[in-house]
This record gives structure tokens, C-alpha cells and sequence, in this order.
């Protein structure tokens, strides 16, 4: 499988900020909404076996993370590489609250996933893979894309995390 690039927000600020109180802004709706949405992605975790969603934590602009995700494809064993760093990236994010827009977060979520850091920090320290980046995200604007993960596989349909049959989809795929 494949990562392709895309942002919700491209707006976000780079500065890290309080993942909660940005949630609320963005979504406009009560709290209790949130939390019902946040208990819901827990579920979701728990029953996939991954560890506990952490419910706070910071937030931010994901360009660079894409960026990082786009030089890991550039590398040996890139598709294997860039599953590795996008799980070190999830894992910083989702389990321990980390922004991605930190690139000490994002140097560590590289050293993770076996990439070196220097080759990385001189990456983002530049433009680099900013025209792929654009590129993926335009692409996926174009193709209606409106929900993060994203998920086109093969000549299957595609389908968004959003979708309420998300794991049973995913288990149809893997039978088939």
C-alpha cells in the first residue's frame, strides 16, 4: 500500500497547538460531540488491537510529515520504508499526542523507522518533496477526496476512514 498526501486543514498553523481546543474550533459542535467522536475512534482502536487513542495532546500543520513520508518513498525499499515511517508517525501522533508539524517529532519518528536522520533533517531543512506533496494533494482534491485515511486499493472503490464500515471493508479486501 501506497501513502498518498493530503490535508484537511491546509491552513493549520506550523505551531504546534492544543489538539482539544482546535478539534472544537474546527468542528463547530458541543463537546459532547467530540467526545462522542473521540470515544468512537477509541472503539475503533481497541478493536483493531492497537493501543489507546490518547484523547489530548498537540496538533499542527502536516505538510512536513507528508514531506517526510514523500523522501521516505525515495529510498531503498521505499514502500516498506514509508509503511514503517508512517506507523512511527501515527504511533507519535495518535499514542503519545506529538504534533506533526514538530520536526523533532518527525526526526524521531524517522530514526523509528530506520531512515537516517541526518539525510532527513537536511530534507526538511529544504523544499524537498514539497512539489510531490502539492502534486498528491491536488490529485486527491481532484478526485473529491474529503476524509482522511483515504484508502484506494488495486480497481477497488475508493473509501475514507470516515466510511462507518471502514474494518469490515478492509476485512472483505483482505479475503478477496
Amino acid at each position: 500500500m501506497e501513502h498518498r498526501a493530503f490535508q484537511l486543514d491546509p491552513e493549520l498553523s506550523t505551531a504546534s497547538q492544543d489538539k482539544i481546543s482546535y478539534l472544537l474550533g474546527r468542528l463547530r459542535a458541543p463537546k459532547t460531540a467530540l467526545d462522542e467522536m473521540i470515544e468512537s475512534c477509541r472503539a475503533m482502536f481497541a478493536a483493531a488491537g492497537l493501543p489507546t487513542l490518547k484523547r489530548d495532546g498537540l496538533t499542527g500543520n502536516t505538510f512536513d510529515s507528508h514531506r517526510l513520508l514523500a523522501y521516505a518513498r525515495t529510498l531503498p525499499d521505499p514502500l516498506e520504508t514509508q509503511a514503517r515511517c508512517l506507523h512511527a508517525l501515527f504511533s507519535q501522533y495518535f499514542h503519545h499526542g506529538c504534533s506533526m508539524s514538530d520536526h523533532d517529532v518527525l526526526l524521531a519518528a524517522a530514526a523509528e523507522a530506520g531512515i537516517d536522520v541526518a539525510g532527513a533533517r537536511m530534507m526538511l531543512s529544504t523544499d524537498a518533496q514539497a512539489a510531490t506533496v502539492c502534486d498528491q494533494i491536488a490529485a486527491a482534491r481532484a478526485e473529491g477526496v474529503t476524509a482522511v485515511p483515504h484508502f484506494r486499493i488495486g480497481d477497488r472503490p475508493v473509501f475514507g476512514g470516515g466510511d462507518s464500515d471502514f474494518l469490515a471493508i478492509f476485512a472483505e479486501m483482505a479475503r478477496a
